[in-house]
């Protein structure tokens, strides 16, 4: 029982993920077309309480204070992007954020029930998710390592690094494989089973 409650955590934890995904990939969009960031998209911070919509979570009082708790900590994850870091402006970044997003969002109902097809969904939405980060993190890697390897023999002021959603993404989807390391809680719809 207490696996599956860290399991559902989890779970209320990668929504969260998926509407700051889904703020990252319109953030990118309309910096890209309108050449700025629209601060009317804190509002896409809604799409974490999506998990209220599920009726497991709102017979119990601790799945709607985490899902509260995961709003909030969206909404400051947000507000921080808008604030402190530099939206890349990328269509193609937009696209890949806004398929995650919606990978997750479409695991919601049937990986808060423990099924599999809810679990399939939500481990490659989780799983993209480190692959598109972690490739943005080599291409940061090899930009810097490019800068210095131009600069030997002379003397060239540091690299100028600025704080990467992708390096934040990384970082924030780590605790969301938690579903994977209990993958055995998850069952199968009693229509799926073979035989008789």
């Amino acid at each position: 029982m207490r696996g599956e409650r860290g399991v559902k955590i989890s779970i209320i934890y990668a929504i969260s993920l998926s509407s700051i995904t889904l703020f990252l990939s319109v953030a990118n969009l309309s910096k890209w077309v309108l050449g700025a960031v629209p601060g009317f998209l804190v509002i896409l911070s809604l799409a974490s309480l999506a998990p209220l919509a599920v009726q497991d979570v709102r017979k119990s009082i601790h799945f709607v204070l985490f899902t509260v708790v995961s709003f909030l900590f969206a909404l400051g994850v947000i507000m921080a992007c808008l604030l402190f870091i530099e939206i890349p402006g990328d269509p193609m970044d937009s696209f890949i954020l806004f398929l995650i997003s919606a990978l997750l969002l479409t695991s919601l109902r049937d990986s808060l029930k423990l099924l599999y097809s809810g679990l399939s969904f939500y481990l490659v939405g989780v799983f993209l998710l480190l692959a598109f980060a972690g490739i943005k993190i080599t291409i940061l890697l090899a930009d810097i390592l490019d800068y210095y390897v131009n600069c030997i023999g002379e003397s060239c002021s540091p690299y100028p690094f600025a704080v990467i959603p992708s390096l934040i993404l990384f970082l924030l989807a780590l605790p969301a494989t938690y579903p994977y390391i209990h993958r055995e809680i998850f069952r199968r719809e009693e229509h799926d089973k073979e035989g008789p």
